[in-house]
């Protein structure tokens, strides 16, 4: 995983699970459409659902990012 991946927004990126605490989660996508401290929202079509980040390991916009790691509201990652 690059740094400065941690230090963007996740907001209109393809998220997509590679593993995660609940198995059922794996290989689910959809598009990120909001982002909290804790959690996603992603849109996968038309309907919204929220995922907690520090679940799993994802796949957002061809990164694989540790959301243990990313844990934090935006502004704290980018001024990290």
């Amino acid at each position: 995983m690059h740094a400065h991946a941690e230090k963007q927004s996740f907001i209109g990126k393809t998220l997509r699970v590679l593993s995660a605490t609940n198995e059922s989660l794996i290989g689910k996508e959809g598009i990120i459409v909001d982002e909290t401290k804790n959690t996603f929202v992603l849109e996968t079509d038309g309907k919204q659902w929220v995922l907690p980040k520090d679940i799993g390991v994802f796949n957002i916009a061809g990164e694989k990012i540790d959301g243990k790691r990313i844990n934090k509201t935006i502004w704290e990652r980018i001024k990290a």
